[in-house]
């Protein structure tokens, strides 16, 4: 009995942090000159995806959480087995536009798992040491493409909702110089740019169509940011 409760307050713990205010990276734009660099070895990959949820945001208690997470568990046990298989998309997008820019480029298909990675040492670097995959794929940089979260994202004032879930899909972007492991580029989405409102009824269970659109519409805003995002930066020095 200890046992369950203990893990009990740790998943409120961690649901009650994601539910918290919204703190969005800094921005790295690209460095214009890179677009010269055209003998630059650029690998192309994605991060091991999470999986869907049911997201709250808004003021509310541990008692107000344990309420809305109970309510939320149709919806919620669906997302969990959402695959958004469909964002790998992506991957080829960005593959064939730096290849039309000139560059070697080449799609890892390894989802790369961060957790294998020992952590970085210094602030200015990506957070995790990625350098080994260098010669393992032979690169010199990473883009690295990760979906955050997604799912729904529904407004709360302690137990009580004050709108309906909307699609969520939050994701980021990032170039790592893998021979000294800093940042090149980076961009985050804020989660007001994550979201899609939910055309029509949301609740249809057991396969939530209507919820299941607005994420792959969500879904289809995170593509294009993130490309449109990159390239602004390899555009804008030819």
């Amino acid at each position: 009995m200890r046992d369950i409760v203990i893990a009990s307050l740790a998943t409120l713990v961690l649901i009650l942090s994601l539910s918290g205010c919204e703190t969005t990276p800094k921005k790295i734009p690209l460095d214009p000159s890179f677009s010269k660099s055209k003998e630059a070895r650029i690998g192309v990959a994605l991060v091991k995806y999470p999986v869907g949820g049911f997201y709250k945001s808004g003021p509310q208690g541990l008692l107000d959480l344990l309420i809305n997470t109970s309510l939320a568990g149709g919806l919620d046990a669906y997302l969990q087995k959402i695959n958004p298989n469909e964002f790998d998309e992506v991957q080829n997008d960005y593959v064939k536009k730096l290849q039309d820019h000139g560059f070697s480029v080449k799609r890892i298909d390894d989802r790369i798992d961060l957790e294998q990675f020992p952590k970085s040492k210094a602030n200015d670097l990506f957070e995790y040491d990625l350098r080994s995959l260098s010669s393992k794929y032979d690169i010199d940089f990473l883009l690295l493409v990760t979906v955050q979260r997604f799912g729904t994202l529904r407004p709360y004032y302690g137990f009580i909702p004050t709108g309906d879930p909307k699609g969520l899909f939050q994701a980021a972007g990032q170039l790592i110089n893998l021979k000294n492991n800093e940042l090149e580029w980076q961009v985050f989405m804020g989660e007001n740019n994550s979201i899609m409102a939910v055309d029509g009824q949301w609740e249809q269970p057991p396969d939530y169509p209507n919820v299941t659109s607005a994420i792959q519409r969500a879904e289809k805003n995170a593509e294009f940011f993130l490309e449109t995002q990159f390239f602004m930066g390899i555009e804008g020095g030819n």
